[in-house]
Formats: structure tokens, C-alpha cells, sequence
């Protein structure tokens, strides 16, 4: 309310300098003596106190001014038409003091709430990005077997040409949870280009080396999300994947019912941890009905491999292997992205 109060008294005398650039801003209030300029007595961010701020003085001129101040940013034309609608209507005194009141209020609300104008919304994004990434787990998963490489081909061609697609759309609108990516357009582009390495290695026989050259995706967007602290499926079950591979690893790798029981000893607690993080996600609202009951049942086949490892039963641990792998599998592939 003394925010508003503040905005109405000195409503006749506002001017507005507004540069829509997308530079930070500032509240600059000049002061005056009777009768005299002066000079600017403060600085003030507009994260400060609007109220500390008139209580400088009365304010004869309230300017929006391009400053190092991590507060508002503004990136719509439309603002800063209005702004210069508002300054020659005070001008030329044709509005009315209460309509003043509220253009003046109304834009420094739009100013509050353009922080994220010219920033695509996230949730359109990932709604965007389920497509293609789909594509692209389609293609990292059937480069895993030699035998599927004619599959694989035809996946990784529909992962570039969809992504290419995706990444066009958003290369220059960086959706708003990802703002603090420096390098976002070159990142966005990146996934298309790593397609294309992989369908080389593919047309030479190479399979191994396309699927390992495409887990680049895999933690190029993982990094973003990282870095713009979001907390997604799709990570938390790249982390287990990164377990998992590690324990299936040791556990083809083992000659005796010792080697069995060892892994179990050095991994298995770290690896059920894992698992159970997945259901942390702060993004499983949108695909709950199928994730609950692949959670549960994927813990239980987890929980059976665990036993083969501590009971030193080598052969059962290695079959039940791809019952892990299907656990994983199955809440990677889940649509939320």
C-alpha cells in the first residue's frame, strides 16, 4: 500500500527512459531543493524499498535507468510502448490523476512480471522435447546389440531429424529454468550433431562406438538440469543406469561364488540407494499411474539379483541381470520429459 501511495503522489511528475535491451534496471530518484536541479542523491535497486527510496525527497523525476542490479529484466516491445504512451500522455496532461494511478501501477506490475518475457516456458519445452528424446533412447537402445543395427539406423536418422526440428524452435529461446545457461543455443544444437557421428559409425558396421558416442545426450541435458537445479525422472534414472552398469559389469565379469558375494558386499546398499532415489523425482506427477507399479515391481527384481550376489549364486545373478536391466528400462522410457 505505501508502495502505491508513493506512486500516486508522485504521479504527475514521472518520466519514463525506458530501454527494452534486456539489461537489468534500476530506480534512479532525483532530487530537488526549492527551485534547484540537483543531482541524483541515490542509487536505488528496485529490489530495494520503493518507500526508503521516495523518502529521499520528493521526487521530481523517477527514471528507469540500464544498472548492475540483478532485479528485473525487461524483453517486450510491448512494455516499452506503454511506457512511452504513459510519458507523453503525463506530458501533454491529458490522463487524470486517478487514471494515472493505475497505468503507472499497472506497469510497474508488468515490469515485476517481465522478468521471464522472452523466455519460452519450460513445461513447453520438455512437452516438445518428449519426441525427440524418444527418438533418441529408441536409438541408444538398439545400439546396444549387433543385431539390431538396421533398427538402430533407422532410429538414429528419426532422432536427428526431429531434434534438428526441436532445436531450431528453441536455439534462440532459452526456455526460462535454463536462463543461466551461457552456452544454450550451441548445447541445443549439440544432441543432432552427435546423431549424425553415430549414423557414421553405424553405415561402417561400428555399433559399439555409435551408442557410446550417443550417451553424450544423454549427459549434455543431464548437466543443463543439473546446473538449473531441476530434479527430473529422466536423471535420476540416468544415475541408476550409471550404477547399474557398473554392478552388471563386475557381475559378467566374475569367475567364482566369491567374486559374487564381494560385489554384493562393496555395492549392493550404494545400488539399491539409487534405485530408490528415482522416487524422488519432482517430475513423476504426469506418468505416476505407470511409474508406481514399474517402481515397485523393478525394486522387487533389484532386490532378487541383490540376494543371487550375497548367496554367491553367480549363475542366478547373471540371469537375473536382465531383469535389472528391464527395470531400469522401463522408467527411463517414460514419456515426462
Amino acid at each position: 500500500m505505501l508502495v502505491f501511495t508513493m506512486l500516486y503522489d508522485m504521479a504527475q511528475s514521472i518520466s519514463f527512459d525506458c530501454i527494452s535491451d534486456g539489461m537489468p534496471l534500476s530506480l534512479q530518484v532525483r532530487c530537488r531543493e526549492k527551485g534547484k536541479n540537483t543531482m541524483p542523491k541515490r542509487i536505488a535497486p528496485l529490489s530495494d524499498s520503493l518507500e526508503s527510496a521516495s523518502s529521499l525527497c520528493q521526487g521530481e523525476r523517477l527514471r528507469l535507468t540500464k544498472q548492475h542490479s540483478q532485479c528485473f529484466t525487461i524483453n517486450s516491445y510491448v512494455t516499452h510502448i506503454s511506457y512511452c504512451i504513459v510519458r507523453v500522455a503525463i506530458k501533454t496532461q491529458i490522463l487524470e490523476v486517478y487514471t494515472m494511478k493505475i497505468i503507472v501501477l499497472s506497469i510497474v506490475i508488468g515490469v515485476m512480471f517481465s522478468v521471464t518475457a522472452g523466455a519460452s516456458e519450460y513445461s513447453a519445452f520438455t512437452n516438445d522435447m518428449v519426441k525427440p528424446y524418444y527418438h533418441f533412447k529408441n536409438a541408444i537402445s538398439l545400439t546396444s546389440k549387433k543385431e539390431d543395427a538396421d533398427k538402430a539406423k533407422i532410429a538414429i536418422a528419426a532422432f536427428i531429424e526431429a531434434w534438428g526440428t526441436f532445436a531450431a524452435k528453441y536455439a534462440d529461446d532459452m526456455p526460462n529454468q535454463l536462463t543461466g545457461i551461457s552456452d544454450f543455443s550451441n548445447r541445443i544444437k549439440r544432441p543432432a550433431e552427435v546423431g549424425r557421428i553415430a549414423a557414421d559409425y553405424l553405415k561402417n558396421g561400428n555399433v559399439g562406438r555409435a551408442h557410446t558416442v550417443l550417451e553424450e545426450v544423454r549427459y549434455l541435458l543431464w548437466e543443463m538440469r543439473v546446473k538449473s537445479g531441476i530434479v527430473s525422472l529422466s536423471d535420476k534414472a540416468n544415475d541408476f543406469h550409471e550404477a547399474m552398469e557398473i554392478l552388471l559389469d563386475h557381475t559378467a565379469a566374475a569367475k567364482e561364488a566369491e567374486d559374487a558375494q564381494h560385489i554384493y558386499e562393496r555395492y549392493a546398499a550404494w545400488f539399491l540407494i539409487k534405485w530408490d532415489d528415482i522416487s524422488n523425482s519432482a517430475d513423476i506427477a504426469s506418468v505416476k499411474k505407470t511409474f508406481d507399479p514399474a517402481f515397485i515391481e523393478g525394486r522387487k527384481n533389484i532386490l532378487a539379483y541383490l540376494d543371487a550376489l550375497k548367496n554367491g549364486d553367480l549363475a542366478g545373478a547373471k540371469k537375473l541381470s536382465g531383469s535389472v536391466k528391464g527395470a531400469y528400462k522401463k522408467i527411463w522410457m517414460l514419456d515426462n520429459m
